[in-house]
This record gives structure tokens, sequence and C-alpha cells, in this order.
């Protein structure tokens, strides 16, 4: 509970914005066992070049094959960062909705180190209340703001640490990133079906 408690002060986090904690899976096996499960948006974003390209190719995703013809509906949107908008989000937003999506995932290329964009979308959704959730914000609070293999190297008899950077297990990270939001997602939904 500590260790809790500690995340949500560490990530600025109100205790009136966890609607969820889940001590066990079950819940989400089994709904992923069911197939019932919220078709998800998922909107990727990131800046130009090199890592516009990576990153747009690597946030589409295909829906999710859960077994007996049961599967993760997916939709997909790309937004670059230099088009960002108020307008163009909530055109986004309204074209996933158009393709049925129930819950959305905003992820921006190493979001972490500038979650904004992603806050935009998470902003925009709430305001025409569906669930959402930002990719930078489970990054956060499992502690995962770094993405790299650690070198200890000695250097006068001092103890150096160099933390090098792995870019295509940094995009994989993120894509299992986004999976993680929508478990959350989804089982918020589900809860959300079950009290109503």
């Amino acid at each position: 509970m500590f260790k809790l408690r500690n995340r949500t002060q560490e990530n600025q986090i109100s205790p009136d914005d966890v609607v969820f904690v889940a001590h066990s899976t079950t819940q989400a096996t089994n709904a992923l066992i069911e197939g019932d499960v919220a078709k998800v948006g998922v909107i990727g974003m990131s800046k130009g070049g090199l890592e516009g390209f990576l990153a747009k190719r690597q946030t589409r995703l295909n829906d999710i094959d859960l077994g007996n013809k049961k599967k993760i509906e997916i939709v997909n949107a790309f937004l670059p960062v230099k088009h960002l908008n108020v307008d163009r989000v909530a055109e986004t937003i309204s074209n996933l909705e158009k393709e049925k999506a129930e819950v959305l995932v905003s992820s921006m290329a190493f979001g972490v180190d500038n979650g904004e964009p992603e806050r935009v979308v998470y902003e925009a959704a709430s305001c025409k209340a569906i669930p959402t959730t930002m990719a930078s914000d489970i990054t956060k609070v499992y502690e995962l703001t770094d993405i790299g293999t650690p070198i200890v190297k000695q250097h006068n008899g001092i103890n150096e640490i160099t933390l090098y950077y792995d870019l295509p297990l940094f995009f994989y990270f993120i894509i299992g990133l986004t999976f993680i939001g929508w478990l959350i997602l989804f089982i918020m939904f589900i809860r959300s079906r079950i009290h109503s």
C-alpha cells in the first residue's frame, strides 16, 4: 500500500483520480476469454523525420486475436505533432468514434519526455466522456522513464554509470505500454458496465 501511495504522490495523482486498482488479473483474464472488451482507438503522435516515420508504422496496430473467434478491435489514427491543435484532435477523435472506438489510447514517441501532446488528446476525449489513457502516465507510474542498458565504468576509482539507449527496443516498449493502456481501459470499461 505504501508503494501505491508513493507512486501517486510522486506522479501527482490525486486519490480522487484513481478509479480502479487491480489486485489480480482475474477480471481482465475473464474479459479476454469472453471477448467482453471495448473497441480501442489508438492515436499515435510524433515529431517528423525518421522518428515520425517509425512511430507512424509502429503505432498502427492490428486487431488482437483472443481466440474462440474473439478479438480486441483496434482502429488507428496518427497526428504529426507539428499539426497538433485542438480542432485537429477533436476531428481525429470524431473519426475514431465513427469507426466505433469506445476507449482511446494516446501514445507519443518519447512521450515521457514531453507528454503534452498526449494530454491534449486526453483532455479532448475527457470532454466527450470517452475513457482514455496516456502511455506516458503508465510509463511514469511504473518508473520506466529510461530505456537502455546501464554500463558501469570506473574512472579514477569512482564508478560512473552511462545509459546507452536502444531505440528499436524503445519503440517495442511503447507498443507494450500501449497494450497495458488498453488493458487498463477495458477493465475500467467492463467495471462501468458491471456497476451500471
